[in-house]
């Protein structure tokens, strides 16, 4: 079963972007070198966001839209908010969106980043044919806020927390949907206004794809924005599987092992699958 694993981030400023994570998200860092800092929840042993040291600046290219953390309970997503406006960050906004409850902010080198909750599935719209409505309606921000006075120091996002999903910004949103579909077996939960979210089993989305900011350029190695987007899956077959299909869906295959598959697509963006057992 492929299941999404962490994101990859090129930065700048290695230091300066750890002690953001680590403070303002709430990561704990569970290894270092000199060159990659791996970020993620202590008590899982769980990476979320591995930052690696970029090269030249972000040339507004294909790549990340945002990651999506997703937060276990919605009293989780309480302590998230308090967090945040105790620390001042400048809140981008806040959105009900049927299935989920989320938070939206950036870090200090402009990488988009939301925290969520998912509502219980019986409250999500879910049609006959699998898919599944999404909305953008006003967050219950009052609501979920009183429901601690404070959110707890330090503070640490808790246990059970994982990336949800990745949303990236490409030239053409339904050309790469249809092409990541295909390679990895998810099906198209919902499209609206040039933007496609696809998933793997009942989940509404893994991975979103938008052309809203037109960016057609392809991405390029080592610049400051989205590395790649890791995949873990506990079956060797199935890396098999996706790099048989990887060609003619246009993906290079950069690196192949039993262990793990490189690939990167049209748009320069890479993906990492990792087979661990």
């Amino acid at each position: 079963m492929l299941q999404l694993g962490p994101v990859y981030l090129n930065v700048l400023d290695l230091p300066r972007l750890s002690q953001f994570y680590q403070e303002i998200v709430g990561l704990s860092v569970l290894s270092r070198t000199k060159a990659q800092i791996v970020l993620g929840i202590q008590a899982d042993q769980r990476p979320l966001v591995i930052l690696q040291q970029a090269t030249q600046e972000d040339r507004q290219t294909a790549g990340l839209y945002h990651l999506a953390i997703l937060a276990p309970t919605r009293l989780a997503l309480s302590e998230v908010l308090h967090h945040l406006v105790q620390c001042g960050v400048a809140l981008e906004g806040g959105a009900d969106h049927g299935y989920s409850e989320a938070l939206y902010f950036h870090d200090l080198e402009g990488n988009g980043i939301e925290i969520y909750r998912d509502k219980p599935q019986k409250q999500w719209d879910v049609r006959s044919d699998g898919r599944i409505i999404g909305v953008t309606e006003e967050l219950a921000a009052q609501e979920i806020c009183d429901m601690i006075s404070q959110a707890p120091e330090p503070f640490f996002l808790p246990q059970g927390t994982k990336m949800g999903h990745v949303h990236l910004a490409v030239g053409d949103a339904l050309a790469s949907s249809k092409r990541y579909q295909a390679l990895l077996d998810m099906q198209e939960k919902h499209q609206y206004a040039k933007a496609s979210w696809i998933a793997s089993g009942s989940y509404h989305h893994h991975l979103a794809f938008n052309q809203w900011q037109q960016r057609h350029t392809v991405h390029q190695d080592k610049q400051a924005g989205l590395s790649k987007i890791g995949f873990v899956s506990d079956q060797a077959a199935e890396l098999l599987a996706i790099a048989s299909r990887a060609p003619k869906l246009g993906f290079q295959i950069k690196h192949q092992t039993t262990r793990q598959l490189q690939l990167l697509d049209t748009d320069g963006i890479a993906i990492q699958i990792d087979y661990q057992h």
